[in-house]
């Protein structure tokens, strides 16, 4: 029997430290790591000279990319990550999430990932992309942002289209990280909360498996 109760232990110790190991980072729904890459459907230059050649890299793959362009997107990471309420990031999002009656503790990020292009030298501030993004972390969204040098800012318009598929929205800018807000109820399974929820369970199972194995040895030595 002590050698069941030991495994039993041993068992709830592991489901334990697994917790962190599937926890989200905080802000985010789940590691931007795990999601698949966005794919850009459609791009509209508003200037029809523009010969802009747009790439989509995730987070999971930003060691392809420029130094640059990966330390903006850690930076971007990190702003996320350490933020005690996403609407602290911008208060464009805080109006946004008052506007669609969304509460700013339940904002998280779904989705982190860079946007470059190349091509547009001698971009025009005022000359916009419209650009369509084929995206898997939709659910429940709320706003999409993307980091100006250290300044997040709300992409007016943003929306989703194709039946919950596709992402649509205009940006001037040609190289940022971009952030998909979605809000928390969709999402919950997903969450730190939801993963410690499913390690109580295995918790309260193993210890219920332990328990049946324990009495019917008892009745055996009867």
């Amino acid at each position: 029997m002590k050698k069941i109760l030991a495994i039993c232990v041993v068992l709830v110790m592991v489901f334990c430290l697994s917790t962190t190991a599937f926890a989200a980072p905080n802000g985010f729904v789940s590691s931007p790591s795990d999601n698949k890459t966005p794919e850009i459907e459609t791009v509209e230059p508003s200037d029809e000279n523009c010969i802009a050649d747009l790439g989509v890299t995730s987070y999971a793959d930003r060691f392809n990319i420029a130094d640059a362009d990966r330390e903006a997107l850690e930076a971007a990471y990190a702003d996320i990550a350490d933020a005690d309420d996403l609407a602290d990031l911008s208060k464009d999002l805080e109006k946004l999430a008052k506007d669609k009656k969304v509460k700013t503790e339940d904002l998280l990020v779904s989705d982190l990932f860079n946007i470059s292009a190349e091509g547009c030298k001698d971009h025009n501030k005022d000359h916009e992309l419209e650009i369509v993004l084929s995206v898997d972390t939709l659910k429940n969204f709320v706003g999409l942002m993307y980091n100006d040098n250290g300044k997040w800012v709300v992409v007016d318009g943003a929306k989703v289209v194709k039946n919950g598929t596709a992402l649509k929205f205009s940006v001037a800018t040609t190289t940022a990280p971009f952030a998909i807000v979605v809000s928390k109820g969709a999402t919950s399974p997903q969450t730190e909360d939801g993963n410690l929820y499913s390690v109580f369970v295995i918790m309260a199972s193993v210890a219920a498996l332990a328990t049946i194995v324990c009495l019917k040895k008892s009745k055996n030595q009867a």
